[in-house]
């Protein structure tokens, strides 16, 4: 049995100046090594390594992508309902 998709509610209407203006201005290199230490005291070392790699690819995803603000919490809202869907 497959699940539904939840409804997305993240349609955007962004003009071309609002997809090229990033309002990500944190060092991204600074704020992965920050984050990363922050789960040094992790007893299991399975999960230190899942929340480690988790932010690397999210850190890169944003490096990549470099959403706006409004995008980024479109796609925040997004996962979260995905999470909350039973």
């Amino acid at each position: 049995m497959t699940r539904p998709s939840p409804p997305c509610h993240c349609s955007l209407s962004l003009s071309y100046a609002e997809r090229q203006t990033t309002d990500f201005t944190v060092e991204i290199a600074t704020a992965t090594a920050a984050v990363a230490e922050s789960f040094r005291g992790t007893e299991d070392p399975r999960l230190r390594a899942v929340l480690e790699s988790l932010t690397r690819h999210l850190h890169a995803f944003v490096r990549e992508i470099e959403p706006t603000t409004r995008e980024w919490e479109a796609a925040i809202g997004f996962h979260t309902t995905v999470g909350h869907t039973p």
